[in-house]
């Protein structure tokens, strides 16, 4: 997939720059339509393929632009849906607001409401994508969880066979002393036994 900051440069240079696009349509009326298809360029090229792609849809949003400034000069619109020939999924609502909407005899304040409503639909379109993309998110935080409490349940658990081994050393150990001490014990009883029959012989013979 092509950069996208690269392909909404391109894309962007192309609308503003096309000075023909604005008819007579002053900085206050042309500029919010400006600047919807601005953000509209942008919000495609993340997803955008190929700068093919990217030139196709620069063009699409480039009709609908031209289709309002038609539509605000003429004050009144003459067809609703060549404004909505963009990535939306607020279509329908958007669609019914034009049909609804009603145009006086100042191209710029009817371009401006033109460019609101295209804003709305556009701006529902991306809380979408970000509503969509939530439960993915939320997920892959669940699957991190587990898996960190899951590591912290086997260091739990590898800890608890460290102590019950420690402890058995210990108890394995204490045995081992318990039998160990009796036969030292018997080893010294036999030595101080030992020490008083040499005493006697000693005696015996010094006698």
């Amino acid at each position: 997939m092509a950069d996208s900051e690269e392909l909404a440069r391109s894309a962007v240079e192309r609308l503003s720059e096309d000075e023909a696009l604005r008819g007579d349509l002053s900085d206050i009326g042309f500029g919010p339509l400006l600047d919807w298809a601005v953000a509209a360029v942008t919000a495609y090229s993340k997803q955008a393929p190929d700068s093919a792609a990217m030139d196709q849809y620069t063009d699409k949003v480039r009709g609908v632009v031209q289709e309002a400034v038609n539509d605000a000069q003429n004050n009144k619109l003459d067809d609703a849906a060549a404004l909505m020939n963009f990535e939306t999924s607020g279509k329908q609502e958007a669609l019914d607001k034009l049909k609804s909407l009603k145009l006086g005899e100042d191209a710029d304040e009817n371009a401006v409401q033109i460019a609101a409503i295209l804003q709305a639909a556009l701006a529902a379109s991306s809380s979408a994508t970000t509503a969509s993309a939530a439960p993915e998110q939320a997920a892959d935080t669940k699957g991190e969880t587990a898996v960190q409490t899951g590591n912290r349940q086997e260091a739990s658990t590898g800890s608890n066979e460290k102590r019950v081994t420690s402890t058995g050393n210990d108890s394995g150990k204490s045995e081992a002393s318990d039998k160990i001490q009796p036969h030292q014990k018997a080893n010294g009883s036999q030595q101080s036994g030992a020490k008083r029959v040499w005493g006697s012989i000693k005696n015996i013979f010094t006698r």
